[in-house]
């Protein structure tokens, strides 16, 4: 994820509501087996029709998602899981939405996958700013704050910041939702991750 698309509001309300930060370049951060590989470039490549074809997409991803054999990795059932998000996100179906992020984070829990267990915190929060209750996701944030600031990974610390902006600003509070934006900005480069314009998403 670059920062151009972090400091894009529309872009970010979206992605981080489903563990946003979740790119294609993300969902195969750990090392995967010659064995997965075919499996992965499934996923991805249904998730890329997601935009133009979004029912049909998510259609492939439920039937992948019952039919995973008992012995698929954690690599593939992540990368699988986020890309459901995605589309359920885009279908407005954010009960299911939620209910697959609790499961991804027990998944990341006994993989001892830190950064998604974070990840999946934060999207969680989302649910109270769907109750309109700004306050309780500004708290639950900030009962975060040592765990991220312990993560290496950028998209732990942008997805973190981009919660805060979202509940800040819909408490008004624009100042420190920009404070946050201009914290994303000043993150550093990280090399092989390609600059994507501000309008790449409009939710």
């Amino acid at each position: 994820m670059s920062k151009n698309e972090a400091f894009s509001l529309s872009f970010l309300a979206k992605r981080v509501a489903v563990a946003t930060a979740m790119t294609s370049t993300t969902l195969c951060a750990l090392p995967a087996r010659a064995e997965e590989t075919e499996d992965l470039q499934l996923i991805t490549r249904i998730a890329s029709t997601a935009g133009r074809a979004n029912a049909d997409a998510l259609k492939q991803l439920e039937a992948l998602q019952s039919g995973l054999p008992a012995a698929t990795s954690y690599t593939v059932r992540r990368a699988l899981a986020r890309a459901l998000m995605e589309s359920l996100y885009d279908a407005g179906r954010f009960k299911d939405l939620y209910s697959l992020c609790a499961n991804l984070q027990k998944m990341a829990e006994v993989a001892g996958d830190k950064d998604t267990v974070l990840l999946t915190r934060i999207a969680t929060t989302y649910e109270l700013l769907d109750q309109d209750q700004p306050d309780l996701m500004v708290s639950a944030l900030e009962e975060l704050r040592d765990k991220v600031a312990a993560s290496s990974e950028q998209d732990v610390q942008i997805a973190w910041r981009t919660a805060f902006m979202r509940a800040y600003n819909l408490r008004g509070n624009f100042d420190l939702a920009l404070t946050h934006a201009l914290a994303i900005l000043q993150l550093p480069e990280q090399a092989g991750k390609d600059e994507v314009k501000p309008a790449y998403h409009v939710a």
